[in-house]
């Protein structure tokens, strides 16, 4: 997952593996949370949502069944999804009763993005509100929508 979300990364960067610049530099320059650590805050958004349900919902009934008469396969067992929501428990260093304050739960779990990346590249995502550059390079780029990339005109190559 994290080579697949470190392509498209790239990708809007105009980046290739060729060019040898880290992965964490990149994540900086586009400002976004990883992909993993979002899906856990979902997982644990979940967790808080079905916790807070009372005992007699369908899906807290759900929440304690065990399946009797399977095997697991051979090799390391899968992690159930209990087990796996006490290692993201672990991580953030929260406990389940601290659930039921919604608030302080959501305040508790949430991964923040980078508001605005570092690279002027990217500027069709940076506010409204922050201070643009008045340059008239930059003037001309927002005219001419600077979400497109530009290239050479002799070699077709990207322009950097």
């Amino acid at each position: 997952m994290h080579v697949a979300e470190m392509r498209m990364l790239r990708w809007m960067c105009w980046h290739t593996r060729s060019d040898k610049i880290r992965n964490e530099v990149i994540r900086e320059k586009v400002g976004v949370a990883s992909v993993v650590d979002k899906l856990r805050e979902a997982k644990l958004r979940w967790f808080g949502h079905v916790k807070r349900r009372c005992t007699d919902a369908p899906v807290r009934r759900c929440e304690g069944l065990a399946i009797e008469g399977t095997r697991r396969g051979r090799g390391r067992p899968k992690k159930y999804w209990g087990e796996v929501i006490r290692q993201d428990l672990a991580q953030f260093h929260i406990t389940e009763d601290m659930t039921l304050d919604r608030k302080e739960w959501r305040s508790r779990i949430k991964v923040e993005d980078r508001l605005f990346p570092k690279d002027p590249r990217l500027k069709c995502w940076k506010s409204k509100y922050e201070e643009e550059d008045n340059s008239e390079e930059n003037i001309a780029n927002i005219k001419g929508n600077s979400a497109k990339p530009t290239r050479n005109k002799n070699n077709n190559q990207r322009v950097r």
